[in-house]
């Protein structure tokens, strides 16, 4: 089985890691990779890619299950989910599963994905829902995912490649990327280092001055 959980990463957290490391247990499995993503059109502000880039290597040394992907960041832009889910396709072949991890809140946008439909025929949805943001419950995402079959356990994953949904809740991060960034920028990020980021990965952002100007609304 292969597990990708993609996000901006900026900056990583230990959100984003607790996260991956409870779907790799949820899921009985080896490692779950992190897939750090293009700049999204839905998000105003992005930190430089080799800076976020950088940042996740540095979080990842002390957590050896989760391992980083990071082909969207090399590949000529407009990224997309779905191109990427058909690279890993080709790599894995057309039995192993795949899993792509989702928080609930994407849910809003995927219609503006690219042939956002084609998900399912490459990989199986993991939906994670996310604190302060419930399950939506209307619109043409919502009835386009409520009409896939429905995984009622974990192990179902394992049977087939993909075409199968589950949605899942686990326990709530306090941690926001959004709100790092905007106690890095109020305290010109030569303070304490904010709740929720490793020490790592706050080194790096010392020795590079990241944040240290930004006004940010965007990105968990």
């Amino acid at each position: 089985m292969r597990i990708l959980l993609g996000g901006s990463f900026d900056p990583v957290h230990h959100g984003h890691l607790a996260t991956a490391e409870a779907v790799r247990h949820l899921l009985h499995a080896s490692a779950v990779t992190l897939l750090p993503a293009a700049r999204s059109p839905f998000k105003q502000h992005s930190t430089a890619d080799y800076h976020r880039l950088a940042m996740l290597r540095a979080a990842l040394v002390d957590y050896p299950s989760l391992t980083l992907d990071e082909r969207e960041l090399h590949r000529p832009p407009p990224s997309y989910t779905v191109d990427t889910l058909r690279a890993v396709r080709q790599e894995i072949g057309p039995y192993t599963p795949l899993v792509w991890v989702m928080g609930s809140d994407t849910l809003v946008d995927l219609v503006q994905w690219k042939e956002w439909q084609s998900l399912t025929q490459l990989a199986h949805l993991l939906v994670v829902e996310r604190a302060n943001h419930q399950m939506p419950t209307t619109g043409a995402a919502i009835d386009w995912l409520t009409s896939l079959p429905l995984a009622h356990e974990v192990d179902q994953l394992q049977c087939c490649a993909s075409g199968l949904w589950l949605p899942i809740t686990l326990p709530p991060q306090p941690f926001s990327s959004t709100d790092i960034r905007r106690q890095l920028g109020q305290h010109h990020a030569t303070t304490t280092k904010p709740q929720g980021l490793p020490l790592r990965v706050w080194q790096y952002i010392l020795e590079h001055h990241l944040y240290a100007f930004d006004e940010i609304k965007d990105s968990p």
